[in-house]
């Protein structure tokens, strides 16, 4: 089993594979399983859908971008050069 590690690696790992996998997600044929005459509740499944996973990468960009904040070497300041004059 992999090791967890402390700097933060996994959220900006996260980070990069969240749009591709948004887009991956939204691509047609993915969507065409959607593309179906029924509603919920008067929308479109395909909306429904598009919406869902827009929603859900949104939240998930949230959350990610919050514990690579607080995750240790999350802070800019603390990764920069320490021989670079301010």
């Amino acid at each position: 089993m992999g090791t967890r590690r402390s700097d933060g690696q996994g959220f900006r790992d996260l980070a990069v594979m969240l749009p591709i996998s948004a887009a991956l997600l939204l691509m047609p044929p993915l969507i065409r399983i959607f593309a179906t005459p029924g509603t919920l509740g008067g929308i479109p499944w395909i909306v429904v859908y598009i919406f869902a996973v827009w929603a859900a990468a949104i939240l998930v960009a949230i959350a990610v971008a919050r514990h690579a904040h607080q995750a240790p070497g999350g802070d800019p300041e603390a990764r920069s050069d320490p021989t670079e004059r301010r």
